[in-house]
């Protein structure tokens, strides 16, 4: 049976789905913390550049994606091990980044809020919430995608050999 039929697509997809499935309930239990430490580190990084005021707590997708990103690279069963360990190793830190500048993204977001309003500041404002919805949506796969998309595309287009 050949890997283009699905097969392979359906056992990663099950597999990503399963360590999703036991990461959401501690990403969950994290995010409340988390989320204020990435406005702290925001609101630090925007004092640096004369931006004085404090953020108490971002309502990003963070710790999700790093669960998320997590499950895809706990599902790859194509990459060998140490390839997989790596990976997580490059790719948090990664997410983690982004994850921060995302935060100071929202930081500027709100700073746009102050007066005076015009058309260009609600248009930024928008584009803003846009970009910062789709960076934490989108980088777990984009990052899982760099580290160790060649080993799962191979994979999936490999034909599986039937043992009968």
């Amino acid at each position: 049976m050949a890997a283009g039929d699905g097969r392979t697509d359906v056992k990663l997809l099950a597999r990503v789905l399963g360590w999703a499935t036991l990461l959401v309930f501690p990403c969950w239990l994290v995010s409340a913390p988390y989320q204020r430490f990435l406005a702290r580190a925001a609101t630090a990084a925007m004092a640096t550049v004369g931006f004085a005021w404090s953020l108490r707590s971002v309502d990003v997708f963070a710790p999700c994606d790093l669960g998320i990103f997590a499950a895809l690279v706990l599902a790859s069963a194509s990459a060998p091990r140490r390839v997989r360990v790596t990976a997580l190793l490059k790719g948090i830190p990664v997410l983690l980044v982004l994850e921060l500048i995302t935060a100071v993204l929202v930081c500027v977001q709100i700073t746009l809020r102050q007066p005076p309003q015009t058309a260009a500041k609600d248009q930024l404002r928008t584009f803003l919430i846009y970009l910062i919805d789709s960076v934490l949506l989108w980088s777990p796969l984009l990052v899982w995608l760099a580290l160790l998309g060649r080993w799962e595309l191979a994979a999936a287009r490999r034909p599986e050999v039937d043992p009968a």
